[in-house]
């Protein structure tokens, strides 16, 4: 699972941005971002994407059907820098989503639709290193209402956001995550459902195993500064764990329809020139267990 986060401060005039993930969202993008003013505090962002997503289908934890999203999007966003701190942003999206039975029952049903409608973000961080902070805070909110009148297929409304904070103590680092997401009741189809499981996601779980219209998710992260590297490589080795807890509700199937569910994790982490890199091992529930490799940002 390889996966890559660009940031979104410092921008300069006239700039693109340019971003492929690889990992269970295959996906290639583009951003032209424009300041407007002298000061470059307001701007124009057009943009556009295209990409497949894996997606499972897991029933009382056994994988059953395995989904091929693919989706091409555009988008026109207008916003402003919040300094040196975060940025909010507004604008329209039109996607075109198709997702097609890889395997599984060939009775499984298809889906071939347009979504439409305006999306807005506000995102703050004041976190002193990407990946490995020390000190600081990240947060983000998200807000989509798909309309027909604007071009989608169903109306139907998605909310999400999550908000982070670290501390440290010599080399020893403490880091709260919380996270949450909710369609209120509008009905999202199954291609925008919230998933929980993985790699520091419900570490002892299959990926993406747990997925709903609503979902809440926690984690303390503890992570000690064990090796340092020379800085041309990185800023070194990190050992540490994790405790986790989720929920999922409004299931498409009958996993995770209640109740909370509890994980864990140990991993060795390194913090290279290439990025981050985990491998642990993860606890859930019942003797639940797994052995995970990422690359990224879980």
């Amino acid at each position: 699972l390889l996966q890559h986060r660009q940031t979104w401060l410092n921008r300069r005039g006239g700039e693109w941005l340019n971003e492929l993930k690889l990992g269970t969202n295959n996906s290639i993008s583009s951003e032209f971002y424009q300041p407007i003013d002298e000061r470059g505090t307001w701007f124009v962002a057009p943009s556009a994407s295209i990409g497949q997503t894996v997606r499972s289908v897991f029933v009382d934890g056994d994988k059953v059907a395995r989904y091929d999203v693919n989706e091409g999007r555009v988008g026109l966003d207008g916003g402003s820098a919040l300094g040196t701190w975060g940025e909010a942003r507004v604008g329209y999206v039109w996607r075109r989503v198709r997702a097609d039975v890889d395997t599984g029952s060939p009775l499984l049903p298809k889906l071939d639709e347009d979504t439409a409608g305006i999306r807005a973000r506000l995102m703050v961080d004041q976190f002193d290193h990407p990946w490995f902070p020390r000190r600081g805070y990240q947060a983000e909110l998200n807000a989509y209402t798909a309309e027909k009148s604007l071009g989608s297929d169903v109306d139907y409304e998605r909310y999400w956001g999550f908000a982070s904070a670290a501390t440290g103590w010599r080399s020893h680092t403490f880091q709260v995550t919380a996270e949450g997401g909710t369609d209120r009741d509008t009905g999202m189809p199954v291609y925008e459902t919230f998933t929980l499981g993985g790699p520091l996601r419900l570490s002892g779980y299959h990926i993406d195993e747990f997925s709903g219209r609503r979902m809440a998710f926690g984690r303390l992260l503890y992570y000690n500064h064990a090796v340092k590297l020379p800085t041309i490589l990185g800023t070194g080795l990190y050992v540490g764990g994790s405790v986790e807890v989720g929920r999922v509700t409004g299931s498409f199937t009958s996993t995770f329809g209640t109740g909370t569910v509890w994980s864990g994790s140990v991993f060795i982490a390194a913090d290279s020139f290439l990025g981050p890199g985990y491998v642990g091992l993860g606890f859930g529930e019942g003797g639940r267990f797994s052995l995970y490799l990422l690359l990224g940002i879980p």
